[in-house]
């Protein structure tokens, strides 16, 4: 487990795409008509990811700052 989030520490794009898809598929799901929704499932998977990643090879998944500063300027772009 411990090769596998320093590959995700070397590649950041992997850790975007793959937790946007864990956090889409588990979003579908419902439990007795409650869902919590793709967005907060998407960041309950990146907060468990990067917890794991942490507490079991003590590496730190974060995101180089161009993407920091791209997916701030979509999130202005689309409250505005």
């Amino acid at each position: 487990m411990s090769a596998l989030f320093h590959f995700l520490e070397a590649q950041p794009f992997f850790v975007v795409f793959g937790v946007v898809a864990i956090g889409m598929w588990l979003g579908k799901f419902s439990f007795q008509g409650i869902s919590l929704g793709s967005v907060v499932c998407i960041l309950l998977a990146g907060l468990a990811l990067s917890i794991a990643a942490h507490v079991s090879a003590d590496v730190s998944l974060a995101l180089p700052d161009i993407l920091k500063t791209l997916f701030f300027n979509m999130f202005i772009f689309s409250l505005g």
